[in-house]
């Protein structure tokens, strides 16, 4: 668990519950908010939420720490995370050393992933995913193979964080000996059937790119940083634009982008709509 928080304090800084006639004295508060959730971030103190006597603040440092505990011997590295003020939190952490390889000429290799979420402020209620790491851009994404996109735990009054941490650890254990294999051939059947790009990232790709972002809802804002992304893992990878290339681009912004606050199951309707607009 040091090592958790070593790659990735931001993820750890204090949070608290504490009555709100505390910090606003004088003031008749309503039931249902008679409590403040404050995170505390180098010393600056912030109210990100107020709640009822019945809420039960789940801080990251228990629930990764549960996760932790639940995957043993598994060695888990966060590869990748954001966080909006402090108060609302995606990370995505790698499990073990297994890869395998999408283009091993062009060094792409594909890890698995947990992909977890926890918010102080109420937008999303923690949970583990399982996914993908691409690890020649710690890109984490969604599971390509449909049977795995299920995969979902989720914190409810009746699970704990403790009890979500065992239950996803058995279905990852249940599952890893044919998570990368299924997920691998489900990419390779995507880059199979994936249109051409008209261009070479010039006007006519990014007008391709802007007409797929519009069809699959795709923030449009966010836009010319998909296009910036492309253009890296091109120069990265020493290759060029493609269908594979274009969908990671709007996977990572998508993914990794902090002003695109939307729940995981709205981002996956997003990433699984840009996927078929590409080899529609």
């Amino acid at each position: 668990m040091k090592d958790l928080i070593q790659q990735a304090p931001e993820l750890f800084h204090d949070v608290r519950i504490a009555p709100t006639e505390d910090i606003m004295p004088g003031f008749e508060i309503n039931p249902e908010h008679s409590q403040a959730v404050i995170t505390n971030i180098g010393g600056t103190e912030r109210v990100v939420r107020l709640v009822s006597d019945n809420y039960v603040l789940t801080p990251n440092r228990e629930i990764l720490q549960n996760l932790d505990t639940a995957f043993g011997s598994e060695d888990l590295k966060i590869a990748r995370y954001t966080h909006s003020k402090g108060a609302q939190f995606q990370a995505w952490i790698s499990i073990g050393s297994q890869k395998m390889a999408i283009d091993a000429n062009l060094g792409d290799y594909l890890g698995a992933s947990i992909r977890f979420e926890n918010s102080y402020n109420g937008r999303v209620k923690f949970g583990f995913s399982l996914g993908l790491l691409r690890l020649a851009c710690t890109n984490g994404m969604t599971s390509m193979d449909y049977a795995f996109q299920s995969r979902r735990t989720r914190h409810t009054e009746a699970v704990t964080s403790k009890i979500a941490a065992e239950h996803f650890a058995e279905a990852w254990e249940s599952n890893s000996d044919k998570f990368l294999e299924l997920n691998l051939n489900a990419i390779r059947d995507f880059r199979a059937n994936a249109k051409a790009m008209p261009g070479d990232m010039a006007e006519k790709d990014e007008e391709f790119l802007a007409d797929i972002g519009q069809k699959a809802g795709f923030p449009k804002r966010q836009l010319e940083e998909v296009f910036d992304r492309i253009y890296v893992e091109t120069e990265s990878l020493k290759t060029e634009p493609d269908g594979w290339i274009a969908y990671n681009g709007f996977n990572y912004v998508l993914n990794h982008n902090r002003d695109i606050l939307l729940p995981e199951h709205k981002r996956d309707v997003i990433d699984l709509k840009i996927r078929e607009a590409l080899t529609a």
